[in-house]
């Protein structure tokens, strides 16, 4: 099954370089990462930004949604991960002092 190739819809993310973008588990919902150190979480069927998360000190490389959307892991370029509540915007925990950025989707599987 090939890609599609129709553009149904484009979000305006003001977020630098976006570095990643991630659908969560059921599709319902997208998260992206970028180079302003951010995470914002859309309902990419109206365009609309939901919620901001904030905490990185570098940029964000990597997001993951929960298998029930109730969390989010990012890894970044601080060479952290962040385990977040998605509907209070709170860091629940923070993984530091890891060798290298953390841009692994196997890495925020894990901690998810």
């Amino acid at each position: 099954m090939g890609y599609p190739n129709i553009l149904k819809n484009q979000l305006t993310c003001k977020q630098g370089a976006v570095r990643t973008i991630r659908f969560n588990f059921d599709g319902n919902y997208c998260m992206t990462g970028g180079s302003d150190k951010s995470i914002k979480l859309w309902n990419p069927f109206k365009s609309s930004l939901l919620k901001t998360y904030m905490g990185h000190g570098y940029e964000v490389l990597d997001v993951q949604s929960s298998a029930d959307s109730s969390h989010i892991a990012s890894g970044g370029m601080d060479k952290s991960i962040f385990y977040w509540d998605v509907s209070t915007a709170q860091i629940v925990r923070k993984f530091r002092g890891h060798a290298d950025e953390k841009n692994s989707r196997g890495l925020a599987t894990r901690v998810l």
